[in-house]
């Protein structure tokens, strides 16, 4: 019996030879770093050196995960990770009224480029890699990290480091929306120009499917069951060509506390140096099973390329004093900064936002002045309004 894969690709009982007769494989697999990257996106991949490894962490205010980033960085890893609280997902300042109790959660509040700057405090982001798991106000955080780059003296060009920037699946899976599609996706393609210009080395838009993949099972079903899937799925994805996996196990039920942060990277250091995966560059190719299934995605994947083209679719304890101390942070920034430069740094963001050029140009310079995350989104959905979900999809 004929089985499919969850895109919808046969997985035939034995594949031979003959699932592979009328297919010229030199054109299908090319070479490493080469169109169409079937060996990997690098000439050397894993063999020249192992991929990014990275955790999801962040919690509490700036102070309290600079302090785990440090811990991180003893322990081996130059690659950081950034999870965001719910206000910053959502593009608020923590003092917001809606987004009371819920400040510094499920990560870490960045609610200006002073925290921002106290976040990465005593880590030379030259030495580092950064991944930013934010997707609606992605543009604002990464700006931030761009100005606090350019104090420390590194150029934009020379920043390295990820933004999930996934916004379609917050409309289907998480519903960490902000903007309607069609404005978000306009931000998501003013990032890609801006950082083809001043950013080169970062990566602007990772498509993450585990959140749709994943979504209904219980959180206290999660961490036991997600600690057997990285297991499979790390080295799978090792083997698939992946760049920069995560192994976390824990957060569907808390943020991770130490423990359980190393074992996310220690899981990969295990891939990494106790098997050979990084001895050879696409250690499957030619596998009857894996070219076939390779082939059948690449037709799904053109197929659903083509449709989109002709329609238009739209565990640690955090207590009340987090958000006390936040609040008391926007408030001295407020006091010290200049607000006429602000606000006329905001208009000049809603004018962009209401014609076509290049919002992060505008928003950075607001930034600069001392704007907030929540009055940058705010200046948007001023000229966007909010995404309302539908009832169905």
């Amino acid at each position: 019996m004929t089985r499919e894969s969850e895109p919808g690709v046969p997985i035939e009982p034995v594949h031979g030879p003959d699932a592979l007769q009328d297919r010229d494989s030199a054109e299908k697999l090319g070479e490493p770093g080469a169109y169409p990257f079937a060996h990997g996106a690098h000439s050397a991949m894993h063999v020249g050196r192992p991929w990014t490894m990275r955790q999801y962490l962040g919690f509490g205010t700036a102070v309290e995960s600079n302090a785990r980033y440090k811990q991180l960085i003893a322990n081996g890893t130059m690659s950081l990770p950034l999870a965001f609280d719910l206000p910053t997902q959502m593009g608020y300042d923590s003092d917001a009224p809606i987004m009371h109790g819920q400040v510094g959660k499920v990560g870490v509040a960045i609610d200006s480029v002073d925290d921002m700057r106290v976040l990465f405090g005593g880590i030379p982001l030259d030495k580092v890699s950064t991944l930013m798991t934010i997707n609606a106000p992605a543009a604002v955080l990464l700006l931030m990290y761009q100005l606090v780059g350019e104090e420390q003296g590194v150029p934009a060009s020379q920043l390295t480091g990820t933004i999930q920037n996934d916004v379609l699946k917050e409309g289907v899976a998480r519903a960490t929306y902000i903007f309607p599609h069609k404005t978000s996706l306009r931000l998501t393609a003013d990032i890609i120009k801006y950082c083809k210009a001043e950013m080169p080395k970062w990566n602007t838009t990772p498509i993450s499917g585990y959140p749709m993949a994943e979504a209904g099972g219980s959180p206290a079903q999660q961490p036991a069951a997600n600690l057997l899937r990285v297991t499979v799925q790390g080295p799978a994805a090792v083997i698939g060509g992946t760049q920069s996996p995560h192994t976390n196990f824990f957060e569907a039920i808390a943020l991770p506390t130490d423990k359980p942060a190393r074992l996310t990277l220690h899981t990969q250091q295990v891939f990494a140096y106790e098997t050979d995966v990084t001895a050879t560059i696409d250690p499957l190719a030619g596998s009857h099973v894996i070219e076939k299934m390779t082939d059948g995605v690449e037709v799904a994947v053109t197929e659903l390329a083509a449709k989109a083209e002709e329609e238009l679719y739209e565990p640690l304890r955090v207590t009340p004093a987090i958000e006390a101390r936040q609040a008391e942070r926007i408030a001295k920034l407020r006091a010290w900064r200049c607000h006429d430069r602000v606000d006329a740094a905001l208009i000049v963001v809603q004018k962009a936002a209401a014609g076509t050029a290049n919002l992060l140009y505008p928003m950075k310079e607001a930034l600069a002045a001392g704007a907030t995350i929540g009055e940058v989104c705010d200046a948007l959905r001023d000229v966007w309004g909010t995404y309302i979900p539908h009832d169905s999809y």
